[in-house]
């Protein structure tokens, strides 16, 4: 065989695609029916002399440019061969090598081998291509995808018949983006399948999505919806694998309930292309405040070589000093961008705290971005409230790990990750008490709370009562529900408060404490514990109110209800959500009273209720029916939307449940109905007054210092002032049945505790 001049430099760039064109073919001669026999008539037709056996040379199977002969290849040709029309190509480098062999290999032939496995005899042999003859052994050439291209999925099927078998392609499934989600956990059964979106078109699924109460009045409803927003699911019907609407609207509902966990799993699975480049800026973004540090960096240096774009550049600053430890080169790249004109003078000052360790200096929290708050985690400086709330509110959950808040931060993030469901009580307690601040009074953080309750003060005065190991807390505690309630905090904070209470009521003087005012304070904790949790009444509080608060309770969780219960706490127009014949049975007033007897004025007082939509409550039956359980399940929520449980029709609510019912979530529906239930206790409990003026007496005597803060209202943690009347007589709120919202009495006046009007209702659910 004669040589071949080579070219060296198209040797190098041949290397690459030679091996993966050798690696495929074999394995693709492993993986074809028979492919044992296959490639051992291959290697068998490609020795020569001074060969290994099973080699294969490439260069052998091409013409010499310089003698234009052909060098004999594979055994003795059939005497009358069919004739190859192709004309013989001229080899110049490896390149061409390459390229004439895969010519040639896309006209390769079967031959009559028997292939055992797959039934296939030389009298029923199959042709692979429309080339294929039975004359040569196989060889199939496969040439590497380009970078990020997408073949197009195919898949062989096998058809058996008396001629043999055949191997078609068939089309398969196109994963796309709107096919990404979450996955169940494993073991989970919450009746949230794969075919959620069946019945229910793209149209109708975009406008569902199109919300602004992501985090409505029923935590049950919000954390629901969520979860059919996230869940992995057969599209809706008309959608297509790139849908972008659909995927657009799914993520703008995660980042409005601040489910910063779910959607960073589903951010990642999007493109590296537009339109998900503003996703994958905040995906970088929340990986480095979660500290997963080679996730991010991997992204950044990905898209620092297609971009221009400041962000990514700024984040290689970040990534090379934090991820990779290299200073030097932080601070090259950092003088770079100052170069090319880069002005934005937080991230100058903070990156050179992070290099240097300079003192930045004052950091206008105009222009602060998510970005600068990692650059202040990475730094090792403080993140202040003006800091946590340059985060958006798809953050909200990552903002909880965050390791430099200061003590306010820390207590305000809490609360608002708490309020959207995204930790637990318990958990929330736990980062209250490991914030390192120094308690106030509950005198003082009571009287800060009424003035102006906020994520802050409502933080503050749990501390408060926290640090106080004394039966003097139950009076404060029920005050602080009254406030919480009207601000529309009052389910949230239930079982923080209700913690505090049942240890309170173990110190000594507790027995005191609630015999006084007639035993209005023990009847406002009884209802404030029953909400709180599900565990059993105190003796101490076993009251008539209690008993009946219970299991008014237990009705929204077995559909029994008893006429002695709700008429005690006049709440016999409940009665629609008990569901179940039991219940009704057990509603029965007996032969001896009739109900007419029992819809007496006597009995019952006539209520007034916000009335859902009748069209949203049609479409929602109508959902129902046909089985279409997310569409069904977002029309449950966005029926409810931010209205009061408490003012809600309980008729209404009960056709929701009942919906929620007809698809196999009873479990949602009687959190839901426990939801409207609790609202109902609350707003009771809220319009309870209670005169705490004998009780706070009993209060540890304050410092004078402690009382001249007292008097001001004053404190550093807030820098606010609260209201000067903190030292009058402590009365509870005399609000109408608004016991969720709490924007409003029935006067139209604002809420009121002990005299002291608050100066403005923040929205803490609703904004962060």
């Amino acid at each position: 065989m004669k040589s071949l001049p080579i070219n060296m430099p198209a040797l190098m760039r041949a290397r690459v695609s030679l091996g993966g064109l050798m690696l495929s073919v074999f394995a693709l001669g492993i993986l074809m029916p028979g492919g044992v026999d296959v490639r051992a008539q291959k290697y068998s037709a490609n020795q020569t002399n001074g060969q290994v056996s099973g080699q294969v040379d490439l260069l052998a199977t091409v013409q010499d440019r310089n003698s234009g002969e052909a060098a004999p290849t594979g055994p003795t040709p059939d005497p009358s061969p069919t004739p190859d029309p192709s004309p013989t190509p001229t080899i110049s480098s490896i390149d061409d090598a390459v390229r004439a062999v895969s010519a040639q290999t896309d006209n390769a032939s079967i031959s009559d081998t028997k292939v055992s496995d797959a039934g296939i005899s030389p009298s029923n042999t199959t042709d692979i291509s429309d080339n294929a003859t039975t004359a040569a052994p196989v060889m199939m050439a496969v040439s590497p995808a380009a970078d990020n291209a997408t073949a197009p999925a195919v898949t062989l099927s096998t058809t058996s018949s008396s001629a043999g078998v055949s191997l078609e392609k068939s089309a398969a499934p196109v994963f796309g983006v709107a096919d990404i989600g979450i996955d169940p956990a494993i073991g989970e059964d919450g009746g949230l399948t794969a075919t959620i979106w069946r019945g229910t078109s793209v149209e109708r699924a975009i406008m569902l999505l199109d919300s602004d109460a992501v985090i409505g009045s029923s935590p049950a409803l919000s954390s629901l919806a969520s979860n059919v927003v996230a869940r992995r699911a057969v599209r809706p019907e008309g959608a297509s694998e790139t849908d972008e609407a659909l995927m657009a609207g799914r993520l703008d509902w995660l980042a409005a309930a601040g489910r910063s966990e779910d959607l960073a799993i589903m951010v990642d699975q999007l493109p590296n292309e537009a339109p998900w480049l503003e996703w994958k800026q905040w995906l970088v973004e929340t990986q480095l405040m979660s500290r997963r540090d080679a996730d991010a960096c991997r992204n950044v240096m990905y898209q620092v070589g297609r971009t221009f774009e400041p962000f990514w550049h700024k984040a290689k600053v970040i990534c090379t000093a934090v991820h990779e430890g290299d200073i030097a080169g932080a601070q090259f790249a950092a003088d770079i961008l100052l170069a090319m004109g880069v002005d934005d003078p937080a991230f100058a000052g903070l990156v050179s705290k992070l290099l240097n360790d300079t003192d930045p200096g004052p950091i206008d929290p105009a222009l602060i971005d998510q970005l600068h708050i990692v650059l202040m985690e990475a730094a090792h400086h403080d993140i202040g409230i003006d800091g946590l709330d340059a985060l958006p509110t798809s953050s909200a959950q990552t903002a909880v790990g965050l390791r430099y808040l200061d003590p306010d931060a820390r207590l305000v993030a809490t609360w608002r990750a708490l309020s959207h469901g995204l930790i637990d009580h318990e958990r929330t307690a736990k980062l209250w008490r490991s914030t390192r601040l120094e308690a106030d009074s509950p005198r003082l953080a009571l009287a800060r709370h009424q003035s102006q309750p906020s994520a802050l003060t409502r933080a503050l005065m749990w501390r408060a009562l926290d640090a106080e190991k004394s039966a003097g807390r139950l009076p404060f505690i029920a005050a602080a529900m009254d406030v919480d309630i009207a601000d529309g905090a009052g389910r949230m904070m239930a079982p923080l408060y209700a913690e505090l209470a049942r240890e309170a009521l173990e110190f000594d003087e507790a027995k005191t404490q609630l015999a006084r005012d007639d035993g209005g304070l023990a009847g406002k904790l009884a209802m404030m514990i029953g909400v709180g949790d599900m565990a059993d009444m105190p003796a101490i509080l076993a009251s008539g109110e209690a008993s009946a608060a219970r299991d008014l309770l237990d009705m929204a969780q077995t559909g029994r209800a008893d006429t002695t219960s709700l008429a005690t706490l006049g709440k016999l127009s409940l009665l629609p959500l008990a569901t179940s014949g039991e219940g009704t049975v057990a509603m029965e007033p007996g032969e001896a009273m009739s109900w007419l007897v029992a819809a007496s004025p006597g009995a019952i007082r006539a209520e007034t209720f916000l009335s859902a939509s009748p069209i949203m409550l049609q479409a929602l039956d109508e959902a129902a029916m046909g089985g279409r359980v997310a569409e069904t399940i977002l029309l449950a929520h966005r029926a409810v939307g931010t209205t009061s449980l408490a003012e809600m029709n309980p008729a209404d609510v009960a056709r929701i449940a009942a919906a929620l019912d007809a698809i196999d979530q009873a479990g949602p529906a009687r959190r839901f109905r426990r939801d409207v239930v609790a609202a109902h206790l609350l707003a009771t409990a809220q319009s309870r007054q209670l005169d705490l003026a004998l009780v706070t007496s009993a209060m540890p005597d304050q410092s004078p210092d402690q009382a001249s803060d007292s008097n001001t209202g004053f404190t550093a943690a807030t820098g606010a002032t609260s209201a000067a009347a903190a030292t009058g007589t402590l009365t509870g709120a005399e609000v109408g049945q608004d016991g969720e919202t709490g924007n409003s009495n029935e006067q139209g006046t604002p809420a009121t505790v002990s005299g002291v009007a608050p100066l403005q209702q923040a929205d803490d659910n609703s904004s962060l």
